[in-house]
């Protein structure tokens, strides 16, 4: 059975959801306030563990549109979704309302319903497949599957009597299951939130393509730096080892008079001519496009950044997600359009599609 929470002037009302308290509803005036971006403090009251997973503390009442700040008002929601996507703009939307009521002197009021439909309960193998770069959405009992938010006035006619029957806890519960039906309530938003948002998913996407292209250039480094280093050697070695270096003569050389007949003695012995030897940046400069020929590879980046996934080193990234994919399949459950740009981005190297990197 829920019962009421009270951070006056907000109502909470708290269930049990696997046995752990968990906020299901959340109403109160909107009061738009600067909070300077805070960030938020403490994890949702049902205790889920956002840190290394895709899901951020959520505010059910926004911090800036006068929210508490206390567990009983944060919910696990997907963070880009949460932070810029249809939940954010929404709630813009609302702090636009709570000053245009204010304006007109009177108070906007919102109400926000959490419904728990997920049944899973194994957190630790979804937050290990996460950090593996899975895209799946998660299934925790304690993350939300869906939210309906409704705004009304304060003057709309009726609107004074369900704020009274709302303030009190006998008759909560009646008026929270009437609100949504009321002529006057406004709804704002119902979200579904049982698989990943897409802004999210993307987000997430790329981050996993980010890393296989990473993973792919520090390979290919690894290769080309082999293959420079051994080429190095090889050109620093001397043309013939069996051959000594020519030693500086003690000889005076004999000029050669017309008709003058030299001894044997006297003729200049003759040396076999070393080849000059490469200066170092000569020897770093063949070896490097030595490396290159064999393995494709341009050492032309210290860090793999946005500009370099593009136009360096694009068949070695390719050639990388082809056999990565091949070995594992699709454990990271990268959707059918995606999955589908890679497979035509692997079945034709040459051509590589830029926007999937």
């Amino acid at each position: 059975m829920p019962f009421p929470y009270r951070n006056a002037p907000y109502l909470f009302m708290i269930d049990k959801i696997g046995a752990m308290d968990t906020t299901v509803f959340a109403f109160g005036p909107v009061n738009p306030t600067s909070t300077e971006d805070r960030e938020p403090t403490v994890d949702p009251l049902n205790g889920f563990p956002c840190a290394g997973t895709p899901l951020g503390r959520g505010h059910l009442i926004g911090l800036f549109l006068g929210g508490p700040d206390i567990p009983h008002n944060y919910a696990p929601q997907y963070e880009q979704w949460q932070q810029g996507g249809a939940w954010k703009q929404m709630e813009t939307a609302i702090e636009a309302l709570g000053k245009q009521a204010k304006q007109c002197g009177t108070q906007l009021y919102m109400a926000v319903y959490i419904t728990h439909d997920h049944t899973g309960n194994n957190y630790a193998a979804e937050q290990a497949a996460f950090q593996q770069g899975s895209l799946k959405a998660w299934t925790d009992f304690r993350i939300p599957s869906s939210f309906k938010v409704g705004t009304f006035v304060g003057n709309a006619p009726g609107a004074a009597e369900i704020v009274g029957a709302l303030n009190d806890n006998a008759t909560a519960g009646q008026a929270i299951l009437a609100l949504l039906s009321k002529p006057y309530v406004t709804l704002q938003g119902d979200f579904g939130h049982s698989v990943m948002p897409d802004p999210d998913y993307r987000f997430w996407y790329k981050n996993l393509i980010r890393g296989w292209a990473k993973e792919a250039h520090e390979k290919a480094k690894k290769e080309f730096l082999v293959l420079k280093t051994l080429k190095e050697a090889e050109l620093r070695k001397p043309a013939n080892p069996s051959i000594e270096p020519v030693k500086p003569s003690t000889t005076i050389p004999i000029q050669k008079t017309k008709g003058t007949i030299m001894k044997p003695s006297q003729k200049k012995k003759l040396m076999p001519v070393q080849p000059p030897r490469l200066n170092g940046r000569v020897i770093t400069r063949l070896a490097e496009e030595h490396a290159a020929s064999l393995t494709g590879f341009e050492d032309n980046t210290e860090y793999l950044t946005d500009a370099t996934w593009k136009s360096a080193n694009v068949h070695k990234i390719v050639e990388y997600i082809r056999d990565h994919l091949a070995s594992v399949g699709n454990i990271y459950e990268i959707r059918p359009p995606e999955l589908n740009r890679l497979n035509g981005l692997l079945t034709a190297p040459g051509e590589v599609n830029a926007a999937v990197f």
